[in-house]
């Protein structure tokens, strides 16, 4: 039995929840460690330069060590775009208009980086047509916290992928808020 015949079979349609794995798949997108070390490598212009990140929050109790190496590379970042160093800066209307907006230049580099990177593998081209296929008639909707457009791309229903990403990371934002509250209370 195929995976579209088990699909069809479902009494109501599914959702497809899906990690950054499937388009690190079929697109071959840096993991999030591959992402901060292609920008910090920018900024610095240095092989090195998230080695040297990373050393800066080495002594930090915090387990998740890579929000503030993102952060600081995003200071440095932000700081050698605004002053225009050479390198830094894209052509890109959508960061233009995206910075202007009030985006971090950093930010708008990364989904410019990621939109410019996001292109099917040769080798998967057939894969990703199959999953298409399935995905018309047979799946409601897509949840996934990815920053690429792979799913906007293969399932028509746009807008509920969009507002997916948008309720997940509204929920993470409110989730980190709570968090932050609660420890202050324990002080």
């Amino acid at each position: 039995m195929t995976l579209q015949e088990v699909v069809a079979r479902f009494n109501t349609t599914p959702f497809l929840f899906a990690g950054s794995g499937i388009t690190r798949r079929y697109y071959g997108l840096p993991d999030w460690v591959g992402l901060l070390t292609h920008f910090a490598e920018k900024v610095k212009n240095d092989q090195f330069a998230f080695r040297y990140y990373e050393s800066k929050v080495s002594e930090l109790e915090d387990s998740d060590k890579l929000p503030t190496i993102a952060s600081y590379i995003e200071k440095d970042f932000n700081e050698a775009w605004f002053n225009n160093l050479p390198g830094i800066r894209s052509e890109s209307e959508n960061v233009q208009r995206s910075i202007a907006e009030g985006v971090s230049p950093f930010k708008a580099e990364i989904a410019e980086y990621i939109n410019s990177i996001s292109v099917v593998k040769n080798e998967y081209q057939e894969e990703v047509k199959k999953l298409q296929n399935i995905a018309k008639n047979n799946i409601s909707g897509v949840i996934t916290t990815n920053y690429d457009c792979f799913f906007e791309l293969l399932i028509s229903s746009k807008s509920l992928i969009a507002f997916l990403k948008f309720y997940l990371m509204v929920i993470k934002h409110l989730l980190d808020k709570m968090n932050s509250f609660f420890l202050n209370c324990r002080e």
